[in-house]
């Protein structure tokens, strides 16, 4: 189970730091910031921004899909909410 954990906290980690970047990059810059990216890149940055979004999205749902899809077992809040032994005797 430890490794499941190890797993679970990693790719939530992984998620946490894309969404960081992407509030970073569009979310906390200034007015001035902002244009200086888009003028330098407009259709890069743009693009970027909407596939960060997307991203975010997509492995926000990854961990709320139900354990098993298409016969394999996946590491989701289903997966730990099922097979986690939450009693005080397993700490």
């Amino acid at each position: 189970m430890q490794t499941d954990v190890t797993k679970f906290v990693n790719f939530c980690v992984y998620v946490r730091g894309i969404f960081e970047h992407m509030h970073i990059l569009y979310e906390s810059t200034t007015v001035d910031e902002k244009e200086q990216l888009f003028d330098s890149a407009r259709v890069f940055f743009g693009d970027l921004k909407h596939i960060l979004i997307e991203y975010v999205v997509l492995q926000i749902c990854t961990i709320t899909d139900p354990e098993k899809r298409f016969g394999k077992r996946k590491h989701t809040i289903e997966f730990f909410v099922t097979n986690a032994d939450f009693s005080a005797s397993s700490v």
